[in-house]
């Protein structure tokens, strides 16, 4: 009975951050002016463009694929070569940044539709493509990730509301809907009679 009055519990708190972060959870930056070429709005939701464009190339090459299967068993692995000679040099993170946003959508959608493709050479026994090709996207992202989050560091060090000593116009919103979060949890935890023990102390709430 215990268990599933914490398997409750833990839903419960999920569903309630879902509730506060949808709106910002998926854009994976500030929401203000200085990135606002960064993220797309769809109503109340903050989304990254460039994973939105990402996903939208993977549902077009699974759909692609599914579709085109013999073309694909023939001209597969030229397609994925010339795709990865088009997009890669011109994704490394030093020469993206200075692209026009169109161009880097074209990018993202690209690498997107070269992720189920790589996949799909092996699947077809086109080894000699989709090896190598699982192995160059891997490399790719540790690598850009690894740029990115040095970049990200100093993403904001030029902003006026860098140094004022308060949440900026970037992370307001996001600060204000935890917080609201935070009271409904805390609220739903005291009034559930739940006491955290020693051992399991609540070290999250999400």
């Amino acid at each position: 009975m215990k268990i599933f009055q914490n398997i409750k519990r833990k839903i419960i708190l999920k569903y309630l951050w879902i509730k506060h972060s949808y709106t910002f959870n998926w854009a994976h930056k500030p929401l203000c002016k200085h990135f606002s070429k960064g993220f797309i709005k769809l109503n109340k939701i903050y989304l990254c463009r460039s994973c939105t464009m990402t996903y939208f190339g993977i549902t077009v090459s699974l759909l692609s694929l599914f579709s085109f299967i013999s073309f694909f068993n023939k001209f597969g692995s030229l397609t994925f070569i010339m795709l990865c000679l088009a997009i890669l040099p011109f994704s490394y993170p030093e020469v993206y940044k200075n692209l026009h946003r169109s161009i880097c959508d074209l990018l993202r959608f690209f690498l997107g539709f070269i992720i189920p493709l790589s996949i799909y050479l092996i699947l077809s026994k086109q080894y000699m493509t989709g090896i190598p090709g699982i192995i160059i996207i891997l490399l790719f992202w540790k690598i850009y990730f690894h740029k990115r989050k040095i970049r990200k560091l100093k993403a904001c060090d030029n902003c006026i509301e860098f140094d004022k000593g308060e949440i900026c116009s970037g992370f307001k919103m996001q600060a204000q809907n935890i917080r609201n979060y935070e009271n409904e949890a805390t609220d739903f935890i005291i009034n559930s009679g739940y006491i955290p023990s020693i051992k399991t102390g609540l070290t999250r709430m999400d």
